[in-house]
């Protein structure tokens, strides 16, 4: 990874490696939302998954109804899921983009150290690549865990 603007190698901020370490966290591609690397890549689909199954029981316990949620961040998936869903849907859609900035959120919040500048993994031409996130942790598997701990509080304060 380079940063864009320097074009310089970016260094793990704990043990200073500039390849992937066990450090680091995700790299996050906000532009296709997704994670291809850091210890998140294999786990990243929860965020999916756990809004995906609290929003379709309470689509089914409450019916299309609206939902104030104690976080603004699930205010905007949850409008998305509601309008999209009909009776019997077996899942519910998710705006990726939307959820991509919810889980950039939950890491930061959980203690995930984010690069603050813009990013390029060298692959493509300037203009053309996608939107990077990176993320550092002294201890990647519990700033995880938090932030999933953190998701699963946020949605179980829904007023229905």
């Amino acid at each position: 990874m380079q940063d864009e603007n320097t074009c310089e190698e970016i260094r793990c901020p704990y043990c200073g490696e500039t390849e992937d370490c066990s450090h680091l966290l995700a790299v996050i591609d906000a532009t296709f939302n997704y994670c291809p690397a850091g210890y998140a890549t294999e786990r990243y689909d929860e965020f999916h998954s756990i809004v995906g199954n609290v929003f379709l029981a309470q689509l089914r316990f409450a019916g299309q109804r609206d939902c104030s949620w104690s976080d603004s961040g699930l205010s905007e998936p949850w409008d998305y899921a509601r309008q999209d869903y009909s009776d019997g849907d077996d899942e519910v859609s998710l705006d990726p983009y939307i959820m991509t900035r919810l889980i950039i959120r939950l890491l930061a919040d959980a203690g995930g150290e984010k690069y603050p500048g813009p990013l390029t993994d060298g692959s493509e031409a300037p203009g053309f690549s996608s939107a990077l996130e990176l993320f550092y942790a002294k201890e990647p598997a519990e700033v995880l865990e938090a932030a999933l701990v953190q998701l699963k509080m946020l949605l179980n304060i829904a007023n229905c």
